[in-house]
């Protein structure tokens, strides 16, 4: 019988040395001038590592996540009123805390931006990690409290999975792509196999500590 290995994603305080131009959620104009603000956000590491394989072999890696993000809203819309907070701020967690996964949503789609992945770890209440941009250049993303990961999120899933013990191509999404089905199949076997470590409380997430950016000064531009 598989039993997986357990796994850590640590939203790490060490920031890399990118900066990503994010747009405020959920309202994007601040100075009601009819053009979205851009804002230079830090962008910070995220570690994935297995803590307890039976082979005795560490295995670490790396990803880039949106951490803080320009959070705008005004509370008028009534699509907007159930979001906490009133104004300008910058969202995101910035006290230390580890937690078990209690929640993995497999069908959770992102709501600031198209993306074409879907699922998200629920870290505690409304924050979420999930997809985010493309890459670091690939502007205009924006969030409010949840940690959004850079680049192919099916393969950040993957790799949770490679951690817990599972055996993956190194491949296999881009041989799966070639026919949309089959990618598909495979993304929903790797949705049922987190949702598994959920369940058996294999993965762990650790938040460190880190000073949240004065993202009001750091307006970049308008468009």
């Amino acid at each position: 019988m598989f039993m997986p290995n357990k796994v850590r994603l640590t939203v790490s305080s060490n920031k890399t040395r990118d900066t990503y131009l994010a747009r405020s959620y959920p309202q994007r104009d601040r100075d009601r001038n009819g053009k979205n603000e851009y804002y230079r956000v830090p962008v910070y590491n995220l570690r994935i590592e297995s803590l307890d394989r039976t082979d005795g072999v560490a295995k670490a890696i790396n990803w880039k996540v949106l951490r803080f993000m320009p959070y705008l809203n005004d509370g008028k819309q009534a699509k907007h009123q159930h979001l906490r907070g009133r104004g300008f701020d910058t969202k995101g967690l910035s006290t230390k805390r580890s937690v078990f996964v209690k929640q993995y949503k497999e069908d959770y789609t992102v709501h600031n931006t198209f993306s074409p992945y879907h699922g998200a770890i629920v870290v505690t209440g409304a924050a979420y990690i999930h997809a985010g941009p493309k890459t670091v250049t690939d502007a205009g993303w924006g969030a409010a409290g949840c940690v959004e990961v850079i680049g192919d999120f099916n393969r950040f899933k993957q790799d949770i999975l490679s951690c817990a013990g599972h055996k993956y191509d190194t491949n296999a999404l881009q041989i799966a792509g070639l026919m949309k089905s089959r990618l598909l199949t495979l993304v929903r076997e790797m949705d049922k196999r987190i949702s598994d470590l959920v369940k058996r409380r294999k993965l762990l997430v650790l938040v460190e500590a880190a000073v949240k950016p004065r993202l009001k000064v750091a307006f970049e531009s308008s468009k």
